[in-house]
């Protein structure tokens, strides 16, 4: 059971991925809590069982941090590392992983960070990384998800909203501390059930982290 990021360094996963890919039964669980809001168990009951490419645009707050936190430390890697990836695994995920075949990352003032991917399924994804602005609420997103003529809205983690040309078809408001109790709920449910986790598929967002780190 991994806390995120599953590493910080290109070597580091390489050793990882190459011990996992020799592994005949590797068992493994990264702990990206997006993936187990109620939030996201909304939008798949709205979306639907689909194979339909999923676009992601977000933009993310972080609050400024003092100078010594850990995240500032060299080995903690950029923003992109040290927080960024919990936004780029969930584009991941929602798309099933599938292979990235285009990104671009551009930095234009300070530790800001504003990226784009394409993936194979012809899904792409907008995110946005800054520390500048109020500090009002602490650590801030708004996502939007989009398919076809439906978009989906989840904000701070704790409100979420879907609509189409004609309406607002679906709306709910969360406590955003429970995602962290569901994750840790069904990953003690999967490994008691010897369930199988994460796989070397996943590891794809860990990759695109790196990838995006290393332009």
């Amino acid at each position: 059971v991994i806390e995120k990021p599953l590493v910080t360094n290109v070597e580091q996963y390489l050793g990882f991925s190459n011990q996992i890919s020799k592994s005949l039964n590797p068992r493994f669980y990264s702990c990206f809590h997006k993936r187990y809001s109620e939030l996201h168990e909304m939008f798949k009951k709205d979306f639907g069982i689909t194979k339909k490419p999923i676009d992601m645009h977000c933009i993310v707050y972080e609050i400024p941090l003092p100078i010594h936190h850990w995240y500032n430390w060299p080995n903690s890697g950029s923003r992109l590392i040290s927080n960024g990836c919990h936004w780029l695994d969930y584009f991941m995920f929602l798309n099933d992983f599938s292979k990235v075949v285009d990104m671009k990352k551009w930095i234009p003032r300070g530790e800001d960070i504003i990226v784009q991917v394409k993936l194979e399924n012809n899904a792409f994804l907008s995110l946005s990384l800054t520390d500048s602005g109020s500090q009002r609420l602490g650590v801030r997103d708004y996502i939007e998800l989009r398919s076809e003529d439906k978009t989906y809205k989840m904000i701070d983690s704790e409100y979420y909203q879907a609509e189409d040309r004609r309406r607002v078809f679906s709306k709910c408001r969360v406590n955003p501390l429970r995602a962290y109790s569901r994750m840790y709920s069904k990953i003690s449910e999967n490994i008691a059930e010897n369930g199988s986790g994460d796989s070397i598929k996943t590891l794809r967002s860990t990759k695109l982290m790196l990838d995006l780190e290393n332009i």
